[in-house]
């Protein structure tokens, strides 16, 4: 008997998908104006970009793990206590950045993202293994994604445009590194990340999850 996550995902696009990829295709694409004109949204939306990649590290795990975990506790209600338990947790960690940079955004911008991404979950009426094996999935497709354009932004040559030398000292962001020294590049793979994870979440993608042994909703399923 075929296991039911190597089944194609009975998910497909509708409101649901709609509501939750939209703020990200939207804010994908305010970050490549800003690249272009960062007076349009405020040199802020520049030091807001390092902020949301550098909590990437941590909303790449949390959202999947706490999918999968509030999938498998069933219930809205007990759904909904074990989003905001696990995302207490690691509110621990996003507090290291806030106190890093002296404000307090970056745990704003954890809850909201969290709250987005998990909003279908929190929805659907009956979670079982096929949603729960979608979080696992989605985990890996959404790691890749952020290391493939990482790499890129990176390594390939990305040139400043409007974010030009008076817009950095404007922004102010202290450090050193790449990012700081050059702001365009994390502003130009914010703006693509968001972009096409959005666009993924409008479409559904993805509709077929990898074998349930390698996800993390199969290595859960395995503890249990």
């Amino acid at each position: 008997m075929t296991s039911p996550a190597a089944h194609p995902f009975t998910r497909s696009p509708g409101w649901l998908t709609v509501a939750s990829g939209a703020p990200e295709v939207g804010l994908g694409a305010a970050f490549l104006v800003t690249w272009v004109d960062p007076a349009r949204f405020g040199t802020s939306m520049v030091s807001f970009a390092l902020e949301l990649m550098l909590l990437e590290f941590i909303l790449i795990h949390s959202a999947g793990f706490m999918g999968v975990r509030a999938a498998k506790a069933g219930s809205a209600r007990a759904r909904v206590i074990v989003i905001v338990g696990l995302g207490l947790f690691y509110s621990l960690f996003v507090g290291g950045f806030c106190l890093a940079l002296g404000r307090v955004r970056p745990l704003v911008s954890f809850w909201i993202v969290t709250a987005q991404r998990l909003a279908g979950d929190l929805l659907d009426p009956k979670p079982g293994e096929e949603t729960r094996a979608w979080f696992g999935t989605n985990l890996a497709m959404n790691a890749i994604l952020y290391l493939l354009l990482a790499g890129a932004t990176v390594m390939l040559p990305v040139p400043a445009l409007g974010i030009t030398s008076p817009v950095r000292e404007a922004v102010g962001v202290a450090g050193r590194g790449l990012w700081v020294d050059e702001p365009q590049r994390v502003v130009v793979l914010a703006g693509l990340y968001y972009l096409v994870r959005g666009v993924m979440t409008v479409g559904a993608w993805p509709r077929r999850a990898f074998p349930a042994r390698d996800t993390i909703a199969g290595q859960l399923k395995a503890d249990a």
